[in-house]
């Protein structure tokens, strides 16, 4: 007997209240393995019947199927003995097969950590805040915001991701970024 690894997602989804929209095989719900006030998780039926699955948010795969009361040996199709195939690897669209290669501290004006920005070695990037991933609606200000309050005198360098701005920094420069690069938000100049 074979089971679809899509249908049984998309059931457990509904059952918790979670499912957002679904059709032609794919679909986004709320994501269970965080508190999650939109959907902020995509779902497809990929080649070979697997379950494709991202939480926007960065939430592990492995965790998502586990809200739900699944395995990840789920996402497989199974076959008459209940075997899953394992016989090529499951391409599921989460961060458990990247690896963090930086991590980057957002600050407040007085230096209190407020959320962390993580690169991943396919050069992607996750919030963390709270202990939480996403950011739920919060704004991120200037990387190095800081220290713009702790050195009112200095000229400012604006510069394009938070690795320039450590760079500039340890060089004895003021040196600030948007939180998305170089996708700068008129407010955050004002």
């Amino acid at each position: 007997m074979r089971v679809d690894p899509y249908s049984r997602f998309v059931q457990a989804l509904k059952s918790r209240g979670l499912l957002g929209s679904e059709r032609d095989g794919k679909g986004t719900a709320r994501c269970p393995a965080h508190d999650d006030r939109h959907a902020s998780l995509s779902f497809c039926r990929g080649d070979d019947g697997k379950l494709l699955v991202k939480c926007h948010a960065g939430c592990e795969f492995g965790d998502i199927m586990h809200a739900l009361g699944l395995e990840q040996t789920d996402a497989f199709i199974e076959n008459l003995n209940g075997n899953a195939h394992h016989n090529s690897t499951v391409n599921i669209k989460n961060k458990t097969k990247r690896k963090k290669v930086a991590e980057y501290i957002y600050r407040d004006e007085h230096g209190i950590e407020q959320a962390r920005k993580v690169r991943f070695s396919d050069k992607s990037f996750s919030w963390i805040r709270n202990g939480k991933w996403g950011l739920n609606d919060w704004k991120p200000p200037l990387y190095n915001l800081h220290l713009l309050y702790q050195d009112k005198d200095s000229p400012v360098l604006m510069v394009e991701g938070e690795k320039d701005a450590d760079t500039l920094t340890r060089l004895g420069f003021l040196a600030v970024s948007p939180p998305n690069g170089a996708s700068i938000n008129q407010v955050l100049i004002k």
